[in-house]
C-alpha cells in the first residue's frame, strides 16, 4: 500500500535533475508566465473600472498600487 502512494507521488513531480531539460522548464515555466498575464489582465481590468467611476487620481493611485504589487509578489 505504502509503494503506490509513493509512486502515485512520482508522477504528480517534475525531476529537474535528470533527462532533457527542456521539455521540464517549459512544463515548469508556463505555468508560471499564465499566471503572470492572468494578473496583469486583472490589475488592468481593476484601472478600466476604477478610470470609468472616479476621478484621475484615483486611477493613478491604482495604477501606482498596481506596480508595487507586481513587483513585490
Amino acid at each position: 500500500m505504502r509503494q503506490v502512494a509513493s509512486q502515485d507521488h512520482k508522477s504528480n513531480s517534475i525531476d529537474m535533475l535528470n533527462g532533457p531539460i527542456w521539455n521540464r522548464v517549459l512544463r515548469f515555466a508556463l505555468p508560471v508566465a499564465a499566471t503572470g498575464v492572468l494578473e496583469q489582465l486583472f490589475n488592468a481590468t481593476g484601472v478600466a473600472i476604477v478610470g470609468n467611476f472616479s476621478g484621475s487620481h484615483d486611477t493613478q493611485a491604482v495604477a501606482a498600487v498596481t506596480v508595487t504589487v507586481a513587483l513585490t509578489w
